[in-house]
């Protein structure tokens, strides 16, 4: 027997919880995903692509190098890489220099 495909038009809904999982009738299931990785529901009811990881720089040879976020503000935000005898910090996807 083949299975049926539908096609999701819209992500509106969100992601639903297993309660409504049976509730074929309400327009929230209809519009809604039960499980969504790396997507994000925008309420227009398109789904786009989670932010991910970028490499930006290679770490030094000779130890482990351990990363420490850093947030002074809500616009201000960089990564410290402490190892490999030296302190680096990166912020927007490249190295902060003096």
């Amino acid at each position: 027997m083949a299975s049926v495909r539908t096609l999701q038009r819209s992500f509106g809904g969100g992601v639903i919880s297993a309660e409504m999982f049976g509730r074929i009738d309400d327009a929230k299931y209809q519009s809604g995903v039960a499980v969504m990785r790396n997507f994000v529901a925008l309420p227009q009811g398109a789904a786009q692509n989670r932010a991910g990881l970028r490499f930006v720089d290679a770490a030094r040879p000779g130890g482990r190098v351990f990363l420490i976020p850093f947030s002074f503000s809500v616009t201000q935000t960089m990564v410290i890489a402490i190892g490999g005898g030296a302190i680096r910090f990166y912020t927007n996807g490249a190295t902060l220099m003096a």
